[in-house]
């Protein structure tokens, strides 16, 4: 498993059911994984990109397992779901697969770290000091 995330500043705005929806979208999606992908490597990534009002958390979930056909009907609901949790955010979710050749996740979800929506009254655990998200080093886990 390779961790490759970058410390993200504290996002006063996100209000707890959003943020409950990026880690159902994320267990999710490792579930079906660790359920389905047969992987021998995952990788994660987690980064703030863009600039000013427009800036996005993009994370990624990778792996190198079976794949699938993203064209076929899903016999489960999980990918839907997926699905409709970034779409209740204001994010989108790109997944990317093919049978032998491994899924990669993709969730970019708009926020605006220079300037919290609510005027910085987010709520109580936002809104302390040290509440930005500093990961540990990047390493591969073998």
């Amino acid at each position: 498993m390779v961790w490759d995330v970058a410390p993200l500043p504290a996002l006063h705005d996100l209000s707890p059911t959003a943020v409950l929806q990026v880690q159902r979208i994320l267990l999710q999606a490792f579930t079906n994984m660790l359920q389905h992908a047969r992987a021998s490597s995952v990788s994660v990534s987690a980064r703030l990109v863009g600039e000013g009002g427009t800036q996005r958390v993009c994370l990624v979930l990778a792996d190198n397992g079976a794949g699938f056909d993203s064209a076929a009907s899903s016999r489960g609901q999980g990918l839907a779901s997926m699905r409709q949790r970034a779409e209740a955010i204001g994010a989108r979710l790109h997944i990317d697969s093919a049978v032998g050749a491994g899924t990669r996740v993709q969730l970019d979800w708009p926020v605006d770290a220079a300037q919290p929506a609510n005027g910085g009254a987010g709520d109580a655990a936002a809104s302390r000091p040290g509440n930005a998200f500093t990961p540990p080093p990047k390493r591969s886990l073998s």
